[in-house]
């Protein structure tokens, strides 16, 4: 009798029809269910059960039952290494307030979720439920109180990042914030929304003794709202053994399977490679390495070619059941030169900086943007998201013919950067995932080089928009009471950039501009939806907002040749409105539901 439960699953299945799957795998008699398991070890690969079932790790069945739930795994993290981990692989500090802990959403409008669940639960009438028992998840904690520290909240965002990391190149929502239970069960053949819960902390009884995480493979569009378990408390408490446990038991509930080895045989393998393009798969076990991406099988001795991300967006079937029903995000940036549209950022004192975010969503995609410059110094920096990035960056530089200036790809690092001395003209940017080294030795193929980005840099000139008259004024007002931020300009050429972050709303006036008469304004403190009507005016004018999460965006541009930026926003309602002259509208990294656009090409 094979002693491992995929091996026996998946000779029973040899047998059953496609369609049968998910009857097959949930029935009473011979094998209940397949649940999936990623080890807790954070160092050595595991090794098969013994006939004792007293070993490191395995997913076992007993020949003496006919449950396919009865499990073997190795001890916790050892706390030695945990703690040489912790200074290898270092968290960024909090993107948000910690009192928004429990708010952070990917992708909002997405109808597909992956919910973080930290703050307890019990589970009841599901597959881990059959026999009668319920699960009670504590809250996730680590210091012992009875609410939750600013430590512990602070690696519940990085959780949270690294996981949407991830996940970012497709249509779903990674989401810290409890969604409608009817939002993560689907309930029929019109439900359009659906997903899975992660429940991270301690559980009793617990479902998988012994193991990091556990899941049923393909349960992520299930009926009956059956969540997966990731068990923080041996992953020593840490972010980023969480973080990849998390990514990887969801992977299971999409229907991918374990990567391992055939040589040395081995159920999950740990990756090769060191430093910052140390890799693994997520469908193995990344605790060790930097760089954790989707995988097709392409290192050495894989033990199957498992396509994960063909598996995870297609349309019919995750190959357990139905299809997951999302897919990619729909593409941010032109994948042409002569389409790109122009970079974002402001200018201010003669010298544009740059400030563009996107994403890498799919192996073909390449983001173009323009810029324009005066003679001078190019510089530019690329890095990928702020935590777990798998994004392995070329970073570009073209004249305007399309002509390769110079491009940087360094051999040892994820970021790349660029600077060059230019002469006056138009310049474009292209930045790519790419791969790395011999994917059968060191390295790894492009296949998941893949998520955001964030270009960051400066120029003489006007960067994307080019050029404009003098700034004159801009009336600001902000009201508390309705969250109204309204901007009023004058006659001449105005250019504001509207930014919300950390809580404060920020507007600055860029080449010249005065607001309210002076050169700059203190920030306002703003919380929840915020309400932003703009009117500039005559003249060439410019607005870029940047972090906005609106109800309603209204956008009165005025006669000149205008431009309006919308980057890493969240608006219910954009409304724009050209006027008069020639006027352009960029949207990057934000999700407008609404939008009604007037007198703009």
């Amino acid at each position: 009798m094979p002693t491992n439960l995929f091996q026996l699953f998946r000779e029973r299945l040899q047998n059953v029809l496609p369609g049968q799957r998910r009857t097959f795998h949930r029935q009473a008699a011979g094998l209940l269910s397949v649940v999936c398991l990623i080890t807790t070890t954070a160092v050595h690969p595991p090794q098969p059960c013994d006939v004792t079932g007293n070993s490191t790790v395995c997913d076992h069945m007993s020949a003496s039952s006919n449950m396919a739930s009865q499990l073997c795994a190795i001890p916790p993290v050892d706390p030695k290494l945990a703690a040489r981990a912790k200074t290898l692989f270092v968290a960024a500090a909090p993107q948000f307030p910690l009192s928004d802990t429990f708010k952070l959403h990917s992708r909002p409008t997405a109808t597909k979720t992956i919910y973080l669940d930290f703050d307890g639960h019990v589970t009841q009438g599901t597959e881990w439920n059959s026999g009668g028992n319920s699960i009670t998840t504590s809250p996730y904690s680590f210091e012992g109180g009875s609410d939750f520290s600013d430590n512990e909240l602070t690696q519940i965002q990085e959780v949270w990042q690294r996981v949407a990391e991830c996940y970012s190149p497709f249509d779903v929502n990674v989401t810290t914030e409890a969604p409608p239970a009817q939002d993560l069960i689907k309930s029929g053949g019109g439900d359009t929304r659906w997903g899975i819960r992660v429940l991270i902390g301690v559980s009793s009884p617990d479902p998988a003794p012994g193991a990091g995480g556990v899941a049923y493979l393909g349960s992520f569009n299930w009926s009956d709202g059956t969540p997966t378990f990731v068990f923080g408390h041996r992953l020593a408490n840490y972010g980023k053994y969480i973080a990849d446990a998390s990514i990887h038991e969801v992977g299971h509930t999409l229907g991918l399977s374990h990567d391992g080895r055939t040589s040395p045989s081995e159920g999950y393998y740990y990756g090769h490679g060191s430093g910052d393009t140390g890799w693994a798969p997520h469908m193995g076990v990344g605790y060790n390495q930097n760089l954790v991406q989707w995988s097709k099988g392409e290192y050495l001795s894989a033990n199957q070619q498992q396509d994960d991300l063909a598996i995870i967006v297609h349309p019919t079937s995750n190959g357990w059941s139905g299809s997951n029903g999302f897919g990619y995000r729909v593409d941010d940036a032109t994948n042409t030169r002569t389409a790109a549209v122009p970079i974002a950022g402001s200018t201010l004192a003669g010298v544009f900086n740059v400030n563009q975010k996107g994403v890498i969503e799919q192996r073909t995609d390449e983001d173009w943007f323009r810029i324009n410059a005066t003679a001078g110094t190019v510089t530019l920096n690329a890095a990928g998201g702020p935590e777990n990035t798998m994004l392995d960056i070329q970073l570009g530089l073209y004249d305007a013919t399309g002509t390769l200036l110079t491009s940087d790809n360094p051999a040892d690092l994820l970021t790349a950067s660029i600077s060059r001395t230019v002469t006056a003209g138009t310049y474009y940017v292209k930045v790519e995932g790419v791969s790395n080294g011999d994917p059968l030795a060191t390295g790894y193929t492009d296949y998941s080089s893949l998520g955001q980005y964030w270009i960051t840099g400066t120029l003489n000139g006007g960067g994307g928009g080019g050029g404009g008259d003098d700034g004159g004024n801009v009336n600001v007002t902000y009201t508390a009471k309705k969250k109204t931020l309204a901007l009023v300009g004058d006659a001449k050429g105005n250019k504001v950039m509207v930014k919300l972050e950390a809580g404060k709303i920020t507007v600055t006036g860029v080449d010249g501009t005065k607001l309210n008469g002076l050169e700059t304004l203190p920030p306002f403190t703003h919380t929840g939806k915020l309400t932003l009507n703009s009117t500039l005016g005559e003249g060439d004018d410019a607005i870029t907002v940047m972090g906005v999460d609106a109800s309603t965006v209204s956008l009165n541009l005025g006669g000149g040749t205008d431009s309006a930026i919308l980057t890493l926003c969240n608006v219910q309602k954009l409304v724009v409105n050209g006027g008069a002259g020639i006027d352009s509208l960029v949207t990057t990294s934000s999700t407008i539901r609404k939008k009604t656009v007037t007198q703009v090409p």
